[in-house]
């Protein structure tokens, strides 16, 4: 991990972060970065932590989305649980949760990056590598509306506070069993579920589960690959 690491622009599209955001995340987490062919890569900086960088960079996202800070990660109190059931105890948290499943705190700190990844140049032509010269249609310019008459008194605008959102932490225990339950809601139906279906319930993307192979596992299921005319459709079954 420490040779190769995490690729920066990856991480920021797949978790749709802003790159002031991942940068102080990096900073606080004594992570590093380093260039190599072009791109930017997250490495294993001072602290060494005892798990990989992947897992460490989504706990300290998803915590920052709910609270703006990572003061759990930091602390190396990583949200995990524990749920005993009849077949033995589930255990579940943060590597099973996908990239949207913490809803942000301020819409300011989930955004897609705007920017395309560094590009190298393929002639000779002395250019710094980095972001791909675009040109734009001039605009055109608006015509001016009429001014309308505004009434002498204006009532105060009023703004309704937005509810707060829950901490990511062990109190929402509750919430994170809903993957598993509309699973097994699926199982005990018989319902045939769509990749994309199954791609929100697990967290993966719909391309990654198209590409697997009939039988694979997650989350205590079973999914079986079922032919529907052109369409491919997954059966899920509790193990």
């Amino acid at each position: 991990m420490a040779q190769t690491g995490i690729n920066l622009y990856d991480f920021r599209k797949e978790f749709n972060i802003p790159a002031a955001d991942i940068r102080s995340i990096i900073k606080q987490l004594k992570l590093t970065t380093i260039k190599k062919d072009g791109d930017e890569f997250i490495v294993e900086g001072d602290k060494k932590y005892k798990c990989g960088i992947g897992y460490l960079l989504k706990h300290a996202v998803l915590e920052y989305r709910a609270t703006m800070r990572i003061d759990n990660t930091l602390a190396g109190k990583f949200i995990e649980y524990e749920h005993e059931t009849s077949k033995g105890v589930v255990h579940f948290g943060v590597r099973d949760f996908g990239s949207n499943a913490v809803k942000p705190k301020t819409p300011a700190i989930k955004v897609k990056p705007n920017k395309k990844k560094a590009v190298k140049l393929l002639n000779n032509a002395e250019e710094p590598v980095g972001i791909t010269k675009q040109t734009q249609p001039p605009k055109t310019p608006k015509t001016p509306k009429p001014k309308e008459k505004t009434e002498t008194t204006q009532k105060p605008s009023q703004t309704t506070p937005e509810p707060p959102v829950k901490p990511l932490n062990a109190s929402s225990a509750t919430d994170v069993l809903a993957p598993q339950k509309e699973l097994l809601n699926a199982a005990k139906q018989g319902f045939l579920v769509t990749s994309e279906q199954v791609a929100a319930l697990i967290g993966l993307s719909a391309e990654t589960v198209r590409s697997k192979k009939s039988g694979f596992r997650k989350l205590g299921f079973e999914f079986a690959k079922v032919r529907e005319g052109a369409n491919t459709l997954w059966k899920p079954k509790q193990y």
